[in-house]
């Protein structure tokens, strides 16, 4: 118990001395000179200062993606736009967002959100939680995209035509 209240005196007492002005000069030094060469403090680093906003997320625009026209929706982000009709989508994983899946997509499987980067990625390190509020506002019958509509009809084609081939 008494290294426990040691180790948090000692990292309150490091906060303070890097909040004055020359804190800071003689923290950006020694982050630079050990702490970068840590395996994934770079990474850590940036995720947090992208989570807290103090740096931008690489992402212009959030949207749900239906990449497998199958109904089901995954938020993403769009990270290009190819042309008028492609986009390419970054979709993070939960609860870690620095992985995830890159679509590229037609702009028919795509429904932009009028949300920010960062609400879009505390939901996806939340699980899920707070999607309710980022879809607020919404009609989500129009969430179906054409694309889905079109797989469903394709289906019932290729379903029709089985039948005709295959007996009963």
């Amino acid at each position: 118990m008494f290294s426990l209240a040691i180790f948090c005196a000692f990292i309150f007492i490091i906060g303070v001395l890097v909040r004055n002005k020359v804190g800071k000069v003689y923290f950006k030094s020694f982050e630079k000179k050990y702490l970068t060469k840590i395996p994934l403090y770079n990474l850590i680093h940036q995720t947090v200062y992208q989570f807290v906003g103090l740096k931008k997320l690489p992402f212009s625009e959030v949207v749900l993606l239906d990449p497998f026209r199958s109904g089901t929706m995954m938020t993403g982000f769009v990270t290009d736009q190819i042309h008028d009709d492609l986009y390419t989508i970054f979709v993070p994983t939960a609860p870690n967002p620095t992985n995830g899946n890159i679509y590229h997509v037609p702009r028919e499987l795509i429904t932009f959100l009028d949300t920010t980067t960062q609400d879009a990625m505390r939901t996806i390190m939340g699980m899920g939680t707070g999607t309710g509020n980022m879809l607020a506002g919404m009609d989500l019958k129009e969430i179906l995209t054409k694309g889905s509509k079109q797989q469903i009809k394709k289906s019932q084609i290729i379903d029709d035509s089985l039948d005709a081939v295959l007996p009963s």
